[in-house]
């Protein structure tokens, strides 16, 4: 069977066979031997990196010569190189001492909980990229220092057989080819990539960007529908299933569909029995710690604010979707008048996602003053959610955030409620920000606060200051909902992706940036250079060089 991308069921069937018969031998594959493999996958990328974005952009409505261009480089090629450079050095270093090498050491925080360093990334530049950026992951509680080697590479050390399947989304194009480079390179598992029919048209530049890992038949490509999906989900020659999408996908594969779902409920036996990862909605909620801000300091996070929202054009997990304030900040009206005009200077988007008009309108009614198939970026201000909770307890992928705000105005006691809130009112539990100011973090009140905010907020990622979707593409920050979740109550999914330095027993990770950022980051709005930032940044993870830092820095001057 060609090695092209497979639209029959019978085809499908063929390539389960095929990386069912390669199960075996991928699992007896060495660390040293898969390293190889994902460095030779950086040409691939290298290829045909340009018309991946291309290819995106106009599959979401853009044209060829637009500046989101390089809101598609990052978050596809760029994001995958970075991840095949950092899974190779794990890799390597496995293969050399028997564990994955940190980029930190490892350290036990003043609550004792152990906290292992994983940005930035010396061999990767970061120090220079993203200057100040650092983030943690946060072991779950029992795990000590000592401990770190037994939750380290292990599935290196005890390798598991079988076929994985990944269910593609239809919003950023390095979500499934990431979770299949994971399952394939970190886990020995070959695996099926269901693209979603959005990306069909990536399929053959996938072939050749992982054909290292498609000519062995550790990767088989299939093209289709739901159905195509869902047999293989079902099939018994795969053992495990990735899935990223809504939690009416997840119900769907968890507990089948109609009569089936209710009763399979009501009983509590599901109608699906192999391991499941899976990554799902959330609202992604932006607290804003009430402080004494500069004009400059408030149009810089309300900048930060916007391009979060407007990533992806707003079709995205990690869009926030909510915005705590208090009510009582001086500042208030100033920040969120700045973050409207922001807004309401960019021009629409394509609504290109299934569904978002119609849902746009159930929640605030006709879209005006758009072309036909665009909708405006909308802030609600004021937003109760006693009286509008679906605004917070669904995930809506759509281009509209809510404002709500608490009463406390002390910015100590107003981390408590704020924390509170987001952990019961509102839905998810993948990502949120906090956005503190310096000054405040050094008094010992509002210190101790954030620290007590970041042990209690239920989310996979706890960002500071600075906009989750940077930290789903560092690569070496895993990524997945707050453990804990159950096929019942799932949250934002199961599992971490993005696991490049192969930790078990994850809690979260806490991702940190700067208060303000200069040269102008590329998820700025008001960038002017976004495409030649994500192309550099790209060149620097396909082949990382001191010599190509200069040009990422004149890239970065001209934003």
């Amino acid at each position: 069977m060609s090695t092209g991308a497979i639209r029959e069921q019978d085809d499908v069937n063929a390539a389960l066979d095929e990386l069912h018969l390669a199960s075996q031998r991928l699992a007896g594959t060495t660390a040293e031997a898969r390293a190889a493999l994902a460095r030779q996958c950086l040409t691939g990328v290298a290829q045909v990196s340009d018309e991946w974005a291309r290819t995106t952009a106009a599959a979401k409505g853009l044209e060829a010569d637009s500046p989101w261009i390089g809101e598609e480089l990052a978050t596809g090629p760029m994001a995958i190189a970075r991840q095949l450079q950092l899974l190779a050095a794990s890799l390597e270093g496995f293969a050399r001492t028997g564990t994955s090498p940190l980029p930190g050491a490892p350290h036990q925080d003043g609550r004792g909980r152990l906290r292992v360093p994983v940005l930035p990334v010396k061999g990767l530049y970061d120090g220079i990229a993203f200057k100040g950026f650092t983030a943690e992951v946060v072991m779950e509680e029992g795990i000590l220092e000592e401990d770190l080697p037994d939750h380290t590479a292990r599935s290196l050390r005890r390798p598991e057989t079988g076929v994985s399947l990944v269910l593609g989304a239809g919003n950023v194009s390095s979500i499934a080819v990431a979770d299949t480079i994971q399952h394939v390179l970190a886990e020995g598992q070959p695996t099926a990539l269901k693209l979603h029919p959005h990306f069909d048209g990536l399929a053959p530049l996938l072939e050749t960007a992982l054909g290292p890992l498609v000519r062995p038949g550790y990767i088989r490509i299939v093209r289709g529908g739901a159905e195509v999906g869902a047999a293989a989900a079902h099939d018994p020659r795969v053992h495990l299933v990735h899935v990223t999408g809504s939690r009416a996908t997840f119900d769907r594969i968890v507990w089948g569909n109609g009569r089936e779902t209710h009763e399979g409920r009501a009983q509590g036996t599901p109608s699906f029995d192999k391991r499941l990862v899976a990554e799902l909605g959330n609202v992604t909620p932006w607290i804003v710690v009430p402080g004494e801000w500069t004009d400059k300091e408030v149009r810089f996070q309300a900048e930060n604010l916007a391009g979060s929202i407007l990533s992806n054009a707003s079709f995205n997990c990690i869009c926030p979707k909510v915005i705590v304030t208090s009510r009582r900040w001086r500042q208030r009206e100033l920040f969120l008048e700045t973050l409207r005009s922001i807004l309401a200077a960019v021009p629409p988007r394509p609504a290109f996602y299934p569904g978002a008009t119609q849902r746009f309108m159930e929640l605030v009614g006709e879209p005006a003053g758009v072309a036909p198939g665009h909708l405006p970026w909308t802030l609600l201000r004021d937003t109760d959610p006693d009286t509008r909770p679906e605004l917070f307890e669904q995930e809506n992928f759509v281009c509209i955030t809510a404002e709500t705000s608490l009463d406390e105005v002390e910015p100590a006691g107003f981390l408590e409620a704020a924390t509170t809130f987001v952990n019961e009112r509102t839905a998810g539990t993948l990502a949120t920000t906090i956005v503190v100011h310096p000054s405040q973090r050094a008094a010992g009140p509002v210190g101790d606060a954030l620290e007590r905010a970041v042990e209690r907020l239920r989310f996979g990622t706890v960002c500071i200051n600075q906009f989750a979707g940077i930290s789903y593409l560092m690569m070496s920050t895993p990524w997945g909902g707050f453990p804990g979740s159950t096929l019942d109550d799932p949250g934002s999914g199961m599992g971490f992706a993005h696991n490049t330095y192969l930790l078990d027993g994850i809690e979260k990770t806490v991702f940190e940036g700067p208060f303000r950022i200069s040269p102008k980051p590329l998820w700025f709005p008001s960038n002017r250079n976004t495409v030649g930032i994500g192309r550099a940044l790209t060149e620097l993870y396909l082949r990382p060089s001191p010599l190509r830092v200069p040009s990422l820095l004149a890239q970065a001057l001209r934003g």
